[in-house]
């Protein structure tokens, strides 16, 4: 899915563990990841990882920039 790509969301929720998506987070930022990227929906990744409750994946996305003031939809 588009949001797969994005890196919002993993495909299952086994897939990865909390330091993983952290990991996964970290390595899509330095590969160039557009942290301001929304899905079909309109949704940010921050915005789902707020909703998701992923802190470390949020911090990631904040320190490389992502706006919090950003409107889901």
């Amino acid at each position: 899915t588009e949001e797969w790509l994005l890196g919002l969301r993993p495909k299952t929720d086994s897939f990865a563990t909390r330091d993983d998506r952290n990991v996964i987070a970290v390595q899509l930022v330095a590969a160039g990841a557009d942290v301001t990227a929304r899905c079909a929906g309109g949704a940010t990744a921050l915005y789902i990882g707020c909703q998701e409750g992923h802190a470390g994946v949020v911090r990631v996305l904040l320190d490389a920039g992502a706006a919090v003031d950003g409107v889901q939809g």
